[in-house]
Protein backbone atom coordinates (compact mmCIF):
# COMPACT_ATOMS: atom_id res chain seq x y z
CA UNK A 1 0.00 0.00 0.00
CA UNK A 2 1.30 3.75 -1.17
CA UNK A 3 1.49 6.39 0.82
CA UNK A 4 1.69 9.51 -1.40
CA UNK A 5 1.15 12.72 -0.25
CA UNK A 6 -0.58 15.28 -2.11
CA UNK A 7 -2.43 18.82 -1.61
CA UNK A 8 -5.84 17.75 -0.90
CA UNK A 9 -7.64 19.75 -3.70
CA UNK A 10 -5.85 17.81 -6.03
CA UNK A 11 -7.23 14.28 -4.69
CA UNK A 12 -10.41 16.11 -4.88
CA UNK A 13 -9.64 17.28 -8.36
CA UNK A 14 -9.03 13.67 -8.75
CA UNK A 15 -11.77 12.13 -7.07
CA UNK A 16 -14.48 14.22 -9.38
CA UNK A 17 -13.25 11.94 -12.56
CA UNK A 18 -13.91 8.81 -10.90
CA UNK A 19 -17.65 7.68 -11.58
CA UNK A 20 -18.57 5.51 -8.68
CA UNK A 21 -17.96 5.38 -4.70
CA UNK A 22 -16.59 2.02 -5.81
CA UNK A 23 -13.69 3.42 -7.61
CA UNK A 24 -12.91 6.18 -5.56
CA UNK A 25 -12.33 3.96 -2.22
CA UNK A 26 -10.52 1.95 -4.30
CA UNK A 27 -7.98 4.77 -5.19
CA UNK A 28 -8.13 6.08 -1.39
CA UNK A 29 -7.11 2.61 0.38
CA UNK A 30 -4.72 1.54 -2.33
CA UNK A 31 -3.15 5.12 -2.70
CA UNK A 32 -4.02 7.79 -0.30
CA UNK A 33 -5.21 6.04 2.62
CA UNK A 34 -4.39 9.14 4.56
CA UNK A 35 -7.50 11.23 2.52
CA UNK A 36 -9.78 8.56 3.28
CA UNK A 37 -11.64 11.30 5.11
CA UNK A 38 -12.18 13.16 1.55
CA UNK A 39 -14.77 9.85 0.59
CA UNK A 40 -16.53 9.10 4.21
CA UNK A 41 -19.81 10.95 3.59
CA UNK A 42 -19.96 9.76 -0.07
CA UNK A 43 -19.54 6.14 1.38
CA UNK A 44 -21.75 6.74 4.36
CA UNK A 45 -24.67 7.74 2.28
CA UNK A 46 -23.71 5.05 0.04
CA UNK A 47 -24.29 2.45 3.23
CA UNK A 48 -27.22 4.21 4.67
CA UNK A 49 -29.01 3.89 1.09
CA UNK A 50 -28.30 -0.01 -0.33
CA UNK A 51 -28.32 -2.03 2.74
CA UNK A 52 -30.95 -2.37 5.32
CA UNK A 53 -30.84 -1.35 8.96
CA UNK A 54 -30.60 -5.24 9.81
CA UNK A 55 -27.56 -5.73 7.11
CA UNK A 56 -25.60 -2.68 8.86
CA UNK A 57 -26.50 -4.04 12.42
CA UNK A 58 -25.09 -7.72 11.24
CA UNK A 59 -21.92 -5.96 9.84
CA UNK A 60 -21.01 -4.69 13.11
CA UNK A 61 -22.52 -1.03 12.76
CA UNK A 62 -22.30 2.08 10.42
CA UNK A 63 -18.28 2.82 11.09
CA UNK A 64 -17.54 -0.74 10.88
CA UNK A 65 -18.98 -0.77 7.64
CA UNK A 66 -17.03 2.25 6.69
CA UNK A 67 -13.83 0.80 6.88
CA UNK A 68 -14.63 -2.51 5.16
CA UNK A 69 -13.08 -2.12 1.55
CA UNK A 70 -14.93 -2.26 -1.58
CA UNK A 71 -15.23 -4.69 -4.59
CA UNK A 72 -15.36 -3.79 -8.12
CA UNK A 73 -17.45 -5.99 -9.87
CA UNK A 74 -16.60 -8.73 -12.58
CA UNK A 75 -19.47 -10.60 -14.97
CA UNK A 76 -17.97 -13.43 -13.42
CA UNK A 77 -19.53 -12.76 -10.18
CA UNK A 78 -22.63 -13.74 -11.02
CA UNK A 79 -24.75 -17.06 -12.50
CA UNK A 80 -28.08 -16.27 -13.83
CA UNK A 81 -29.32 -13.45 -11.26
CA UNK A 82 -27.30 -15.03 -7.78
CA UNK A 83 -23.55 -13.12 -6.75
CA UNK A 84 -22.49 -16.94 -5.73
CA UNK A 85 -19.35 -17.28 -8.04
CA UNK A 86 -16.67 -14.79 -6.14
CA UNK A 87 -13.63 -16.54 -5.60
CA UNK A 88 -11.08 -16.40 -2.20
CA UNK A 89 -8.55 -15.23 -5.38
CA UNK A 90 -11.07 -12.26 -6.38
CA UNK A 91 -11.22 -10.56 -2.87
CA UNK A 92 -8.29 -9.02 -0.72
CA UNK A 93 -9.27 -8.27 2.41
CA UNK A 94 -11.96 -10.30 4.74
CA UNK A 95 -14.62 -8.32 4.40
CA UNK A 96 -16.08 -6.63 1.10
CA UNK A 97 -18.69 -4.19 -0.08
CA UNK A 98 -19.85 -3.73 -3.98
CA UNK A 99 -22.93 -3.09 -6.17
CA UNK A 100 -23.22 -5.99 -8.98
CA UNK A 101 -24.55 -5.07 -12.49
CA UNK A 102 -28.24 -5.15 -11.65
CA UNK A 103 -27.47 -2.58 -9.13
CA UNK A 104 -27.50 -5.02 -6.09
CA UNK A 105 -25.14 -4.30 -3.34
CA UNK A 106 -23.62 -7.07 -1.93
CA UNK A 107 -20.89 -7.97 1.28
CA UNK A 108 -18.22 -11.04 0.60
CA UNK A 109 -16.96 -12.69 3.64
CA UNK A 110 -14.39 -14.68 3.84
CA UNK A 111 -14.49 -17.68 6.22
CA UNK A 112 -12.46 -20.89 6.30
CA UNK A 113 -14.27 -23.89 6.04
CA UNK A 114 -12.90 -27.33 6.41
CA UNK A 115 -9.23 -25.82 6.43
CA UNK A 116 -10.09 -24.42 3.25
CA UNK A 117 -10.11 -20.29 2.08
CA UNK A 118 -13.56 -19.97 0.97
CA UNK A 119 -15.83 -17.07 0.52
CA UNK A 120 -19.53 -16.39 0.80
CA UNK A 121 -21.92 -13.26 -0.39
CA UNK A 122 -24.78 -11.81 1.42
CA UNK A 123 -26.57 -9.48 -1.42
CA UNK A 124 -29.62 -7.38 -2.06
CA UNK A 125 -32.01 -10.05 -3.37
CA UNK A 126 -34.07 -7.51 -6.18
CA UNK A 127 -32.12 -3.48 -6.97
CA UNK A 128 -34.93 -1.94 -5.80
CA UNK A 129 -35.95 -3.76 -2.78
CA UNK A 130 -33.50 -3.43 0.62
CA UNK A 131 -35.65 -5.56 2.16
CA UNK A 132 -34.40 -8.69 1.14
CA UNK A 133 -31.38 -10.49 1.98
CA UNK A 134 -30.14 -13.99 0.53
CA UNK A 135 -26.71 -15.44 0.09
CA UNK A 136 -24.40 -17.45 -2.12
CA UNK A 137 -21.37 -19.02 -2.16
CA UNK A 138 -19.81 -21.30 -5.28
CA UNK A 139 -17.91 -23.39 -2.56
CA UNK A 140 -19.83 -26.54 -1.89
CA UNK A 141 -20.59 -25.63 1.95
CA UNK A 142 -20.25 -23.09 4.58
CA UNK A 143 -20.55 -23.25 8.42
CA UNK A 144 -22.29 -19.97 8.31
CA UNK A 145 -24.84 -19.59 5.66
CA UNK A 146 -27.65 -21.70 4.63
CA UNK A 147 -29.86 -21.58 1.58
CA UNK A 148 -33.02 -19.35 2.38
CA UNK A 149 -33.28 -15.96 2.45
CA UNK A 150 -31.36 -14.05 5.31
CA UNK A 151 -33.84 -11.34 5.81
CA UNK A 152 -37.10 -11.17 3.93
CA UNK A 153 -39.66 -8.36 3.91
CA UNK A 154 -37.33 -6.67 6.19
CA UNK A 155 -37.47 -9.47 8.83
CA UNK A 156 -34.80 -11.79 9.97
CA UNK A 157 -36.13 -14.80 8.35
CA UNK A 158 -32.73 -17.24 9.43
CA UNK A 159 -31.82 -16.06 12.70
CA UNK A 160 -29.35 -18.91 13.44
CA UNK A 161 -27.75 -17.63 10.24
CA UNK A 162 -27.93 -14.32 11.26
CA UNK A 163 -26.99 -14.77 14.79
CA UNK A 164 -23.58 -17.11 13.65
CA UNK A 165 -22.80 -14.46 11.08
CA UNK A 166 -23.05 -11.94 13.62
CA UNK A 167 -20.75 -13.82 16.06
CA UNK A 168 -18.39 -14.23 13.06
CA UNK A 169 -17.64 -11.13 12.37
CA UNK A 170 -17.24 -9.78 15.75
CA UNK A 171 -14.33 -12.01 15.62
CA UNK A 172 -12.61 -10.85 12.39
Amino acid sequence: MSNHTLPEELINHILKFLPSIIDKDKLINNVFPNYYYLIKKEKEKFILKEYHPLIISLMGDLDKMLSYPMLSYKSQFCDLDYIDKIKFSDIYAPIMLGKDHFNRAFITIYEKNNNIDTVFTIFKRFSNDIYSWTTGTCYSSSSLISSSYLIDYGVINNPISYDKIKEYIKKL
